[in-house]
């Protein structure tokens, strides 16, 4: 499985300094392949294919996509984390780019997430520009094939098994905001991404555990932020998870990259993710 990170940023990233962090998973399976003989299906072999997934889509997935010689049509299936515009607002013009492309209505991109998630994502989000087009009333399944998630359940892709993992990010008095990470093995080795989620190490604790590797999300920010984890926190965690923690979301502020990858290594963690940065997880099982 290859894990690329269209970009590392955080929602306030300008698309010359960084993108938003989305991330492609990508994969080769072997497809079985028929022809009609005599008006019967039969196999003639085997093709191999590369299968990709897309873990949330901002509203810099055009122009991030188009960077690693990408479109929307080498996509198969997006994961949509929760409804935060650096993560979703994309979905306008991928379901639009798809939708109006002949055959009209038929390149729909599956679309993976929580119940929750993808209700409000339509209500709340993406209805009040794509729901109405030339006269026709639409839902969000005109323009993708939802595939709600239940809760504590895992779903298939490439024939890989990926399990949401609900993390804490916005809570409210009334309820915790639905917000996923992911967690999945390939090539013997265990993954978690984080997604955005604050610093709650008991919480997570036992994903921190399972994984080889974990891309961990961070805030540099010198001021409180209640819904991202702080770098300061981090920084506190025992060094066993810190070793295998690679750190994205995030803004440069007044450093470059280099100056503030060379301090997150010093501190112990395994690097900092930059836009483009693609890791193998066979390469990674070698480690």
């Amino acid at each position: 499985m290859k894990i690329q990170f269209l970009g590392s940023g955080s929602a306030f990233v300008t698309i010359d300094e960084n993108y938003h962090s989305n991330i492609l998973f990508s994969k080769e399976v072997e497809v079985k392949q028929y022809s009609d003989s005599e008006n019967n299906m039969v196999e003639t072999g085997t093709e191999t294919v590369t299968r990709r997934l897309l873990f949330d889509a901002g509203y810099h997935i055009q122009e991030s996509l188009k960077l690693q010689n990408k479109t929307v049509f080498d996509i198969d299936s997006i994961f949509i984390s929760h409804a935060h515009g650096d993560h979703v607002h994309g979905l306008e013009f991928i379901g639009f780019k798809t939708y109006f492309t002949p055959p009209f209505g038929s390149n729909k991109i599956q679309l993976l997430g929580n119940e929750r998630i993808l209700t409000r994502l339509w209500d709340n989000v993406l209805s009040g520009t794509m729901k109405y087009v030339n006269g026709a009333e639409l839902e969000l399944k005109d323009y993708f094939n939802p595939l709600l998630v239940p809760q504590r359940h895992s779903f298939k892709f490439a024939n890989i098994d990926f399990t949401p993992i609900q993390v804490p990010h916005v809570i409210t008095q009334k309820e915790e905001v639905p917000a996923y990470g992911i967690a999945f093995k390939d090539d013997g080795v265990n993954v978690f991404l984080t997604g955005d989620t604050i610093a709650d190490f008991w919480r997570l604790m036992g994903q921190y555990e399972k994984a080889d590797i974990i891309f961990h999300e961070v805030e540099f920010a010198n001021y409180p932020n209640p819904v991202h984890s702080q770098y300061h926190q981090l920084k506190e965690y025992p060094e066993k998870y810190k070793k295998k923690m690679y750190l994205y979301h995030y803004m440069l502020g007044d450093k470059t990259f280099e100056e503030l990858e060379a301090e997150v290594i010093s501190d112990g963690f395994a690097g900092l993710i930059k836009r483009g940065q693609t890791f193998d997880t066979a390469e990674l099982a070698k480690c």
